[in-house]
């Protein structure tokens, strides 16, 4: 019936096949965790009450589809091969192919991504009217996770790390529903709580983006780490927080490019810290209420920070103004009149004017940020 991105037969074999291939996309639309595909499934449904005899470029996008359906099954089944050799790896200790199959796994994982969005275009294509087959390359991982919408509140749990220098992290883990299959190229954002007395893992949810994820008032369509930091002063927090980012990028197939930084006090000042010791891994950071000492990393990092007006407002803006002076981009909200407590439990809460000008709130915002290397 479909070969090489043409349709053959007559209009009731294609009526056929568009009701089998309906049925073939709504089975993948219980995977994929998402909404556009149930949307997807409904539009071929009704192609094949209008497609009545006519042969036509609506035809050729929707025998396009069917191609790139089976292309996607290959790339599905590959992908699940490269896993499994990947834990074996893992299992047996052997670096050279833990890091061989892992590359493949991130690979095979983009590739999915995008046969699942150019389908998707495809079949809205096939019963639109106005079409034109779309290629497949050229579709990054943003636009395809874009083409979803927005998830359903995910899951929200705990868990334990043990990093590389044996220090042990309890941390929650926020992550959408679209990204607990086989959704790949989600941005990441380490949230980071700051010290004081109330510095306990009790109350590690009772501040800030922490509280907001708890009580489900925000819907975040990335992944959201925030970890239990048992002490700011100890040499093996900075790296097992890095290992940590970099497990979870791992395990969930995230964008290695889009992973931020934000936290509240000693949080912030961690943020910068973190900058400063890996500059190529960090596409943004969202400092609320600290700061700290700046490298030339700043000049690729973007900077979002928030802070009050009794809070070292005009120690921060310094700060900002030293990003801007060496080619970076930074920007302050000072909340007038405000100090320390406030301001990290309202960040979230609203959409401010972020370094680019637009109306946004700051996670959204941070998402979107893409990583700048320093080197060459």
């Amino acid at each position: 019936m479909v070969s090489g991105g043409t349709v053959q037969g007559d209009c009731s074999s294609l009526s056929s096949c568009l009701s089998s291939f309906a049925s073939e996309v709504g089975g993948l639309s219980g995977s994929w965790m998402g909404s556009s595909f149930d949307s997807i499934n409904r539009q071929v449904s009704a192609c094949s009450e209008e497609f009545n005899g006519v042969i036509s470029k609506e035809m050729e996008a929707f025998a396009s589809a069917c191609d790139l359906y089976v292309q996607y099954d290959t790339c599905k089944k590959s992908l699940e091969a490269a896993k499994s050799h990947y834990n074996s790896a893992v299992a047996n200790q052997d670096s050279a192919s833990v890091s061989s199959y892992g590359n493949q796994v991130a690979n095979l994982g983009s590739q999915l991504n995008q046969l699942k969005s150019q389908i998707e275009v495809l079949l809205s294509s096939a019963s639109s009217g106005a079409l034109t087959a779309t290629p497949l390359s050229g579709v990054s991982s943003s636009d395809a996770l874009s083409a979803l919408g927005s998830p359903s509140w995910g899951s929200f749990q705990a868990y334990e790390y043990t990093a590389q220098n044996g220090l042990t992290v309890k941390y929650y883990l926020y992550v959408p529903d679209y990204g607990t299959e086989n959704v790949s190229g989600l941005p990441v954002m380490m949230y980071m709580h700051g010290g004081g007395d109330d510095n306990s893992y009790s109350n590690l949810l009772e501040r800030g983006l922490s509280k907001q994820l708890k009580n489900q008032a925000v819907n975040p369509e990335g992944i959201v780490i925030i970890p239990f930091i048992q002490s700011f002063s100890n040499n093996k927090t900075i790296p097992a927080l890095k290992d940590l980012v970099d497990h979870v990028v791992e395990e969930y197939n995230a964008d290695p490019d889009r992973v931020s930084l934000s936290g509240h006090s000693y949080g912030a000042k961690t943020c910068y810290r973190l900058v400063n010791a890996y500059p190529d891994s960090f596409s943004a950071i969202v400092p609320i209420s600290g700061y700290d000492k700046l490298s030339d990393a700043f000049k690729n990092v973007k900077v979002w920070a928030f802070t009050g007006e009794y809070d070292h407002g005009a120690d921060t803006k310094k700060l900002m103004e030293q990003i801007q002076a060496m080619g970076g981009t930074a920007s302050c909200h000072i909340y007038d009149h405000k100090g320390h407590s406030y301001v990290q439990d309202y960040t979230y809460e609203d959409e401010y004017t972020s370094p680019e000008g637009e109306e946004i709130s700051p996670l959204t915002w941070a998402f979107q940020q893409v990583r700048e290397k320093t080197t060459a």
